[in-house]
């Protein structure tokens, strides 16, 4: 438009004589005027095409830290290159600072050199610290968002930025003011931005898994007597299903109600054990670094043609750590009250302290380790009461978003105390239970993990494959919604 207006006003000063007429001097006043702003807009121009080198070679590094293949063989811009790119998007804004995609390429820019293009929980403590790393970036979109409100890019990251933050009200609010002023019909970017807006509102959750595994029972004390025959191995499948409606929802404050079913099937005795529980629990984390709450638990369990056989009462506590090593650090306290519907005798009454630490390797692999220690005190069948002490270890790998590997193996000691009333010698029994399990867990709403890359490109006006573009922009000037 500017060279256009330049040249109509130089052929109106050919048809003018020279003098002190008003036309002239006005359409001389006018040419001037564009002929500046044409300079400020070509060095502007300047300045962008040379950060937006470093910032597509930036892009590009990022997106490949995220994939199986290497990203050494794009080579990143020494220190020197970036703070020149930085001032280059810096100059672009002041000499054009009404150009919305110069201050969404600068707070591109900010995001790839103050998080290394990596949005993951190491950067977001380290926000927590320097909280100038999160505001430059948020600076820039929010300027971009003030000169031109259907720019759709700065909306989307404003509410990625805010989400790693866990400020999921933040968050909604720019997503929704993004589908406010998209094109209709959406394209797929803009609906990628619908599903995050649901998948924030949503309160209901569940997943459903299977495992089949194999317990070994083995004497640690005296030898087996005939009155006691050796324990075999026990092959087992289990089949699970959970469904969680959180009642308050917030990345600080959750307030959960779920049923729990899980179904286990044993082969060598035929016994099949069907358990229903219903919970009500809290979960505060008042930092990014520490979280506690509480649960209680009433649980039926069921017996192949037996009906009701137990009923379980329980109440937790527990308190974690968030950090790099260990990734969680879980320490817990719970107490039960086993009611057995049959057979009082067997009633009994456990406090269990469980610890444990989960570490994550990138966003798909787990490995966890964990000790429990129980006390069950029977005082109907003193010789049921024991105390008993559990070692686990676990990996976990995400195969895909919504479906999990699982495989666990597990020590259990057992030290009874009191002698077994079956045993004519009154000795007291030591056992181990060896358990091992593999399986599948399917799950409907979002992994445990939220660790978000960068893998965006810079703004420029030349159109992009992909890319979506807003009502009032010409033909041409096509703008990419800005994506994790």
């Amino acid at each position: 438009m500017l060279p256009a207006a330049a040249q109509t006003y130089r052929r109106l000063l050919l048809q003018k004589e020279r003098g002190d007429a008003p036309e002239y001097k006005e359409a001389s006043a006018r040419l001037a005027a564009i002929t500046e702003s044409l300079k400020r807009l070509r060095e502007a121009e300047r300045h962008e095409k040379r950060g937006l080198a470093v910032l597509n070679n930036l892009s590009e590094i990022a997106s490949k830290s995220g994939t199986a293949q290497p990203a050494a063989d794009v080579e990143r811009p020494d220190p020197a290159r970036l703070q020149l790119a930085l001032w280059d998007f810096k100059q672009a804004v002041a000499l054009r600072p009404d150009e919305a995609r110069y201050h969404y390429n600068l707070g591109l820019l900010y995001e790839h050199l103050n998080f290394d293009g990596q949005l993951n929980r190491e950067n977001a403590e380290r926000v927590k610290k320097e909280p100038r790393l999160l505001k430059e970036p948020v600076a820039a979109y929010k300027a971009a968002i003030e000169i031109d409100r259907r720019y759709l890019p700065p909306y989307a990251r404003l509410g990625y930025l805010y989400e790693w933050q866990e400020e999921n009200d933040k968050a909604l609010t720019f997503y929704k003011s993004l589908l406010e002023v998209a094109p209709d019909p959406h394209p797929m970017e803009v609906k990628e931005i619908e599903a995050n807006v649901l998948r924030l509102e949503r309160r209901f959750f569940g997943n459903v898994g299977y495992a089949a595994g194999l317990d070994s029972n083995f004497n640690l004390g005296p030898p087996p007597q005939d009155s006691f025959p050796p324990p075999e191995d026990e092959t087992f499948t289990s089949l699970s299903v959970n469904l969680a409606y959180y009642l308050v929802r917030s990345p600080q404050f959750q307030i959960p109600f779920s049923y729990q079913q899980d179904m286990t099937f044993y082969y060598r005795s035929s016994i099949y054990f069907s358990n229903h529980g219903l919970s009500l629990g809290f979960q505060h984390r008042p930092s990014t670094s520490f979280s506690y709450g509480m649960t209680g638990r009433f649980q039926a369990s069921f017996a192949k043609n037996g009906g009701v056989g137990l009923l379980l009462s329980q109440g937790t506590a527990s308190m974690s750590r968030f950090g790099t090593i260990p990734t969680i650090l879980s320490l817990e306290y719970g107490f039960s009250d086993f009611y057995f519907r049959h057979n009082a005798r067997l009633d009994a009454k456990e406090h269990r302290g469980t610890l444990s630490a989960t570490q994550a390797f990138g966003w798909q692999d787990e490995a966890d380790l964990s000790y429990t220690f129980n006390d069950r005190q029977s005082p109907g069948s003193p010789d049921n009461s024991y105390q008993g002490h559990r070692l686990q270890l676990g990996y976990r790998r995400w195969l895909r978003p919504d479906l999990q590997f699982r495989g666990s193996a597990a020590v259990f000691l057992q030290d009874f105390l009191h002698p077994d009333s079956g045993d004519p010698e009154g000795r007291v029994r030591q056992n181990t239970l060896l358990s091992y399990s593999v399986g599948l867990l399917y799950t409907w709403s979002e992994s445990t993990q939220s660790l978000h890359r960068l893998s965006m490109a810079g703004e420029s006006v030349e159109p992009r494959p992909g890319i979506c573009e807003p009502r009032g922009y010409p033909a041409g000037k096509k703008h990419r919604i800005g994506r994790l």
